[in-house]
């Protein structure tokens, strides 16, 4: 004799882990989505800009100029602690 049981799964129940699963499967094969929000890649390329030494003062650059082979850089003393 059959007995139905109380926890048994009812047709489509378990749907919504297909979706899921298949999208998983498909990640590989699929284009990435553009970025929705064109004005957070750029306030975040602003941000680079910023931060880019070609932008600073002279001063500034000069203090990472590159020296002649087989030259170390003269640095000035600074008000900060010496580098160890």
């Amino acid at each position: 004799m059959l007995h139905r049981l109380e926890g048994a799964v009812t047709t489509g129940e378990h749907a919504y882990l297909y979706r899921e699963l298949c999208d998983l499967i498909q990640l590989p094969s699929r284009l990435p989505k553009a970025a929705e929000d064109i004005t957070t890649a750029a306030s975040a390329y602003m941000e680079i800009q910023k931060l880019n030494t070609s932008l600073s003062p002279a001063a500034w650059q000069a203090k990472f100029a590159k020296t002649a082979e087989g030259k170390s850089p003269q640095y000035e003393t600074g008000q900060g602690s010496a580098d160890e």
